[in-house]
C-alpha cells in the first residue's frame, strides 16, 4: 500500500504555475532559479551548510559543506521522464540560432554531484559526478531509479 501512495504521490502537482501570468521567458527563469532553491532547501533541511551561487555562468549552481570540504552542485529540473546531463545550452529570442552550439556532457570537472529535480513534485535524483560518463547527454527516470532521493550519494 506504501509503494502505491508513494507512486500517487510523485505523479500530484505541488506547485501552482504562474498565477500571475508573468511573460513565458522571464518566467521560465525564474522557475529555474525556484527550481534550484527547492534543492537548497532540501539540503539545508537535512543539515548541510549549503548554498547557492549567484553567478550564472558558473558550471554548478550550489556547493555544500560535506565536513569541511566542498562539494559542487549542479542541478537540472525537468517536467518529463527524462533528465539533461549537458551544460551550455540556453534558449529565448536573444539567442542567436546561428552561433555554435556550447552544448557538452558534464564531467566530474564541472561538479562533483549533479541532483536532477522533477518540477511538479520536488523529487530529486542524487548522482556522483562519477557516475555521469555511465549515460548519454540524457536519461530517462527509471534507469536512474537508484538514485531518486538517494542524499547517501553525497559523498
Amino acid at each position: 500500500i506504501l509503494k502505491e501512495i508513494v507512486s500517487f504521490l510523485d505523479k500530484r502537482p505541488l506547485f501552482t504555475r504562474n498565477i500571475v501570468g508573468v511573460e513565458e521567458g522571464i518566467y521560465r527563469s525564474m522557475a529555474g532559479n525556484a527550481d534550484e532553491m527547492i534543492v537548497v532547501g532540501k539540503l539545508i533541511k537535512m543539515g548541510f551548510n549549503c548554498s547557492r551561487v549567484d553567478v550564472t555562468s558558473s558550471k554548478y549552481d550550489a556547493v555544500i559543506d560535506k565536513k569541511g570540504r566542498l562539494l559542487r552542485i549542479q542541478i537540472k529540473a525537468t517536467k518529463t521522464d527524462t533528465l539533461d546531463l549537458t551544460s551550455g545550452g540556453r534558449s529565448g529570442q536573444q539567442i542567436s540560432r546561428d552561433a555554435p552550439s556550447r552544448v557538452k556532457k558534464l564531467t566530474e570537472k564541472d561538479c562533483d554531484i549533479f541532483i536532477g529535480v522533477l518540477k511538479e513534485s520536488a523529487i530529486c535524483y542524487v548522482i556522483p559526478a562519477k557516475d555521469l560518463k555511465n549515460f548519454g547527454n540524457n536519461v530517462n527516470l527509471k534507469t536512474i531509479s537508484s538514485y531518486k532521493e538517494n542524499w547517501d550519494n553525497i559523498k
